[in-house]
């Protein structure tokens, strides 16, 4: 089942990228933007949701909003946006999402917007144009590279030259030990990382309607992984 589900997650986030006139071989140059100019979802970054919530998705009675923790890293939070954006196109029921589900998610629902959000950032066209231009790719300095050009974390960044066949699974062991002392990587600049400065950070005006006459969401049956 997992490969259905994760086969199914890779061809409608290629799907949503094109549908939206984004190739599949280079990176979206502001998902905050995508998500809300083009996809029609809502974004709400506020300053700290707590250690353990990265994000969450509300249908809101027909009327989505997605809620971001302003306390992640800019690259964390793409990665977030992209994984909740994955239930609003699957029409998934509400989720809050938490870190530790994110980085291991157990529920197929979980895995199957992990693996949209991963494709939707990173398409496998899109880091393998990137690696013609690289002779070393099992290395700290190319992972930073990746993560740079596509605005992701270095793990995440790590895990896409894997699952793309580029390094091998050694290889990617021996990167994430690497990793965990690590700078992050800064220098990816978009709408979401100019709202994380300035929080917290509402949708614009025009979206605002979304929300309701009173901006405030409507309860929903919630699902915490």
């Amino acid at each position: 089942m997992a490969g259905r589900v994760t086969k199914g997650a890779v061809t409608k986030a290629r799907k949503v990228r094109l549908e939206h006139g984004v190739a599949l071989d280079v990176a979206i140059p502001d998902l905050l933007r995508f998500v809300e100019d083009d996809c029609g979802v809502p974004v709400v970054i506020l300053d700290d949701l707590g250690e353990e919530v990265a994000g969450a998705y509300l249908p809101n009675d027909g009327r989505p909003v997605i809620f971001l923790n302003g306390a992640d890293s800019a690259a964390r939070m793409r990665f977030t946006l992209a994984h909740e954006l994955g239930h609003h196109v699957f029409n998934d029921a509400r989720a809050q999402d938490t870190l530790e589900g994110l980085v291991r998610p157990g529920h197929w629902r979980e895995v199957r917007a992990n693996a949209f959000a991963a494709e939707l950032l990173i398409p496998e066209p899109a880091v393998l144009r990137w690696a013609r231009k690289r002779v070393e790719l099992a290395s700290l300095e190319s992972v930073a590279g990746l993560a740079g050009a596509f605005g992701t974390s270095l793990a995440a960044s790590a895990i896409r030259l894997a699952t793309a066949g580029l390094i091998e699974p050694d290889q990617h062991d021996a990167l994430k030990a690497e990793i965990e002392t690590a700078a992050p990587i800064i220098g990816f600049e978009d709408a979401l990382s100019e709202a994380r400065r300035h929080l917290p950070r509402y949708p614009p005006r025009s979206r605002l309607a979304q929300l309701g006459a009173s901006g405030e969401v409507a309860p929903a049956e919630e699902e915490v992984v």
